[in-house]
């Protein structure tokens, strides 16, 4: 256009987008205004495999960083700064055909009706932990609940109404939770679906991005605070677990130091184990250390195997005060001089009710079985053995496995 400017208008409303008040919005106009006009700006990379680069919608200003309309969470949009780097996804829009929305609407079904029905499974999977009643009649409810919800999955015809089933899903979980408590104490309810990527192999939820490798995470000299904050939970007694490790120096020097990184749950902290802490006395695989006559990992590919086996198992009890409370949880570091090295894999969060955090803390670890013979075949996280083989390890259900000494994600 001749001014550079482009108006965008509702075809099925006639309202224009506008900007105002630091906000992108919709208005009825006659004559368009200079609130109506954008600047419209391609990406430099590709969105996805369909070529497509995306653009920046800008409300034209006499500055550097002009108002550009981004998306949210919850499918709501708002007025951000402009950012021009690749990594500002969420300010860069896909404009479409009404064929290719129809398409892509399809396609978005799909996926969350396939999504949906994984959190089902999940939510489900609660009513087979052990547990005794506090309210009677709860375990009938949550079933009804359950059985009206997975007919509505498989009904629902738009992403809107499967996204308002999976906010029912967590709802129907919480009261189920909040008026139950386990019965056997080893067997808590693992809320670790609540997490956001509690496996590492990517870092959305998370409040940062520390270097990604082998489905681990790690940092190498540098000061953290690595976390996420869990929502509308309910009261009672929980406990964070990670496998996880800190290195305080050089591998020859590191064994008298102490650790400077912990492990934390609310209010709750812990120091993370000390790299020698679960040292062998014969090597596991990787790149590894040896000092006083005891391997340990050197590298990401030499802890992930060392995780595998359930090695560097953290834990961390606490409680939620209220029904619908929070719980923010991860791992932080102030101190991390030369050589300090932390590495970290496989969150866990579990829920134990109106049983009291000293209760659980005085629960005896499971001893996981560790022994060579785990370097061969398929086996479960408490060790037992699947299958003599790891071929074709593409039949498992999804699951976590350790193959042939090495954590395996089967989605």
């Amino acid at each position: 256009p001749g001014n550079q400017y482009y108006q965008l208008r509702n075809a099925a409303t006639g309202q224009y987008m506008t900007y105002t008040s630091g906000n992108f919005k919709t208005i009825s106009r006659t004559n368009p205004t200079g609130n109506e006009n954008f600047h419209v700006m391609r990406g430099r990379v590709n969105v996805g495999s369909g070529g497509d680069r995306g653009y920046w919608i800008i409300h034209p200003t006499t500055n550097w960083t002009p108002p550009c309309l981004q998306a949210n969470a919850n499918g709501a949009t708002a007025g951000a700064t402009f950012n021009i780097a690749n990594a500002a996804t969420a300010q860069r829009w896909l404009i479409l055909t009404q064929d290719q929305a129809t398409s892509l609407t399809t396609e978005l079904l799909t996926k969350m009706r396939a999504a949906t029905l994984e959190k089902y499974d999940q939510v489900k999977s609660l009513a087979d932990v052990p547990h005794t009643e506090d309210v009677n009649g709860v375990d009938e409810t949550f079933s009804n609940a359950l059985t009206d919800l997975y007919q509505r999955i498989s009904a629902a015809t738009s992403p809107i109404e499967l996204q308002s089933i999976a906010d029912e899903l967590n709802q129907a979980a919480f009261d189920f939770l909040a008026n139950v408590t386990p019965s056997d104490m080893e067997h808590p309810f693992e809320l670790t679906y609540m997490l956001q990527n509690p496996n590492m192999d990517a870092t959305d939820g998370w409040s940062d991005n520390p270097t990604i490798s082998y489905s681990c995470a790690e940092y190498y000299e540098k000061t953290f605070d690595f976390n996420q904050t869990v929502k509308n939970l309910p009261a009672g007694t929980y406990q964070l677990r990670v496998l996880a490790f800190q290195r305080p120096g050089k591998p020859a020097e590191c064994t008298g130091a102490a650790v400077t990184a912990y492990l934390y749950a609310g209010i709750k902290s812990k120091k993370l184990a000390h790299i020698t802490s679960d040292a062998q006395n014969h090597q596991l695989g990787g790149n590894e250390s040896y000092v006083n006559g005891m391997y340990f990992p050197n590298n990401m590919q030499a802890a992930s195997i060392y995780f595998g086996r359930g090695l560097y198992e953290n834990r961390v009890t606490t409680s939620v005060a209220t029904d619908g409370g929070q719980l923010k949880v991860g791992l932080r570091c102030s101190s991390m001089p030369g050589y300090y090295w932390c590495i970290f894999d496989s969150f866990a969060l579990c829920y134990y009710g109106s049983v009291s955090p000293e209760e659980v803390d005085g629960i005896a670890t499971p001893t996981l079985v560790r022994n060579a013979t785990m370097s061969h075949g398929i086996y479960s996280l408490d060790g037992r053995k699947l299958r003599d083989t790891s071929d074709d390890p593409g039949t498992l259900p999804a699951g976590i496995y350790i193959i042939d000494g090495q954590k395996y994600v089967k989605p």
